[in-house]
C-alpha cells in the first residue's frame, strides 16, 4: 500500500493561501488606515490641499475639505467642474498667478506666491500657495499638487504696518523739514548778530584808545585801569563773535575732499605753541604720518582746537605731555586721539562738552570762548565721523574722533 502525497500538498497550498489572504487583508486595513489618517490630516489643515491639471482653469482632481472654508465651495463642486478654481482667483491676479506657476515649472522648482481670491459669498481674501509640478515617466508635467491657505488677517496686518510706517516716515519728513528750516533761521540769525556786533565793538575799542591818548593824564590810574578792562571785554566779545561767525559759516562751506596728513598739521601747530610759550617744558608725541581724506582747512581747525586745548589745560602742570595717535576701530575704521595729562574734567558733565558756549572750567582758570569743541564736533560730523572724550579730574583728558569716507551735506 502506498502513501498519497496529494493531501499534504493541498494542505500546504491552503495554508499558503490563508497566509496570503491574511497579508492582503492586513495591507488593505493598513491602506484604509493610511487613507483615513490622510483624510483626517487634510480635513484638519487650515487650508486646502489639492491636485489639479496644469491648465488655466486649475481643473481639480482632488480637493481637501478645507476648500469649503477657504472658497465657500464644497470640494465636489470643484471636482465636478461646476466651478473652476481658476474662476475663483481675482481677475487682476489670474494671469500673473498662471505665469508664476509656469515659470516655476519651466525652472523645475516649486512655486510660492500670495494673491487674491473672491470667495462664493463675494468676500475678498488673500491666500498663500505653495506647490510643485508632478511629472510623468516621460518628464512632462501631468498635474500640480500643493496647498493653499488664507492669510487675509496677516496681509491686513502687514498693510496696516506699511500704512503706519508710511505715515511715520511722512511725519518724520515734515518734522525734519521744520527742524532744518528752524536751524537755518537760527544760523542766519546767529550770523547776522555776530556780523552786526563787529561794528559797535570796533567803535568801542577805537574810542577807548582815543580817550586814553587824549585824556590819559586826566583819567588817572584808576580810569586807565577801567579803560583796560573795557578793551579786554571788547576783545573777549570780538572773539565770541568770530567764533559764532565760524560756527554759522560752517554749514554753508562746500567741503574739499583730498588727502590730508593730520600729523603734519599737528607738528606745524605745536611749533607755533612752542614759539609762543618757549619757557614751557613740553613733550609732544606725534607719529610720522596720519593720512586721511577730508577738507584740509577744516581738519586743521580740528587739530588746532584739540591740540590747543591739550596745551592750554596742561598749563598748570610742571610738564606738558600731549600724545597724538591712531588705532583701529570698528570695521577697521581708524580712531584718532589727542591725549594730555592736564586738568581733565568730571565725566558727569561730559554731555555739555560739545555744546556752544559750554565751559567745564571757570574763565579765571582757563581762557576761551566755549565754542571750540562745538566747532570741532560740527566739522567731524560734516566729515561723516563722530567725536567723544574720556577724562578724569586733574589726570588729563583724551579726545577720540573718526572720519567718514565721504562728506555729509
Amino acid at each position: 500500500m502506498t502513501n498519497d502525497p496529494a493531501p499534504a500538498g493541498r494542505d500546504a497550498e491552503i495554508a499558503q493561501l490563508r497566509r496570503a489572504e491574511q497579508a492582503l487583508r492586513g495591507a488593505h486595513l493598513a491602506l484604509r488606515e493610511s487613507q483615513r489618517a490622510q483624510a483626517s490630516l487634510m480635513s484638519n489643515l487650515p487650508g486646502m490641499a489639492y491636485r489639479c491639471r496644469n491648465d488655466p482653469d486649475w481643473t481639480m482632481e482632488f480637493a481637501s475639505e478645507g476648500a469649503s472654508a477657504l472658497t465657500g465651495l464644497r470640494p465636489d463642486m470643484l471636482l465636478s467642474g461646476a466651478v473652476s478654481y481658476g474662476s475663483v482667483i481675482h481677475p487682476e491676479d489670474r494671469d500673473w498667478v498662471w505665469q508664476e506657476v509656469q515659470s516655476a515649472i519651466a525652472g523645475d522648482r516649486p512655486f510660492e506666491m500670495t494673491y487674491r481670491i473672491v470667495a462664493a459669498d463675494g468676500a475678498l481674501k488673500w491666500v498663500w500657495e505653495r506647490g510643485a509640478g508632478v511629472r510623468g515617466q516621460d518628464g512632462a508635467v501631468v498635474a500640480l499638487e500643493g496647498f493653499i491657505t488664507d492669510v487675509t488677517d496677516l496681509r491686513r496686518a502687514q498693510d496696516e504696518v506699511a500704512r503706519l510706517n508710511a505715515d511715520l516716515e511722512e511725519r518724520v519728513r515734515q518734522r525734519t523739514a521744520q527742524l532744518e528750516a528752524a536751524n537755518a533761521e537760527l544760523q542766519a540769525f546767529a550770523y547776522s548778530i555776530a556780523h552786526d556786533l563787529r561794528s559797535p565793538l570796533t567803535s568801542i575799542d577805537g574810542f577807548s584808545h582815543t580817550l586814553e591818548a587824549q585824556c590819559g593824564e586826566a583819567l588817572g590810574t584808576q580810569g586807565r585801569h577801567y579803560l583796560g578792562r573795557i578793551r579786554v571785554g571788547v576783545r573777549q566779545m570780538s572773539d565770541l563773535t568770530d567764533a559764532m561767525l565760524s560756527l554759522a559759516r560752517l554749514s554753508r562751506v562746500q567741503l574739499r575732499w583730498e588727502d590730508v596728513d593730520l600729523a603734519e598739521i599737528a607738528r606745524g601747530f605745536v611749533q607755533q605753541l612752542r614759539e609762543n610759550d618757549p619757557a614751557r617744558e613740553a613733550c609732544v608725541d606725534i607719529p610720522s604720518h596720519l593720512m586721511v581724506k577730508g577738507d584740509p582747512r577744516l581738519l586743521a581747525q580740528v587739530i588746532a582746537n584739540l591740540v590747543g586745548n591739550a596745551w592750554k589745560f596742561s598749563a598748570h602742570k610742571p610738564r606738558t605731555d600731549v600724545r597724538i595717535a591712531s588705532m583701529p576701530g570698528e570695521r577697521g575704521t581708524p580712531v584718532f586721539s589727542v591725549a594730555d595729562r592736564g586738568a581733565g574734567f568730571d565725566m558727569t558733565h561730559a554731555s555739555r562738552l560739545f555744546g556752544a558756549f559750554q565751559r567745564l572750567h571757570a574763565p579765571s582758570e582757563f581762557e576761551g570762548t566755549g565754542i571750540g569743541l562745538a566747532l570741532v564736533q560740527k566739522i567731524v560730523h560734516r566729515h561723516g565721523g563722530r567725536i567723544w572724550a574720556e577724562a578724569r579730574p586733574d589726570e588729563g583728558a583724551t579726545f577720540y574722533f573718526t572720519l567718514g569716507d565721504e562728506p555729509v551735506p
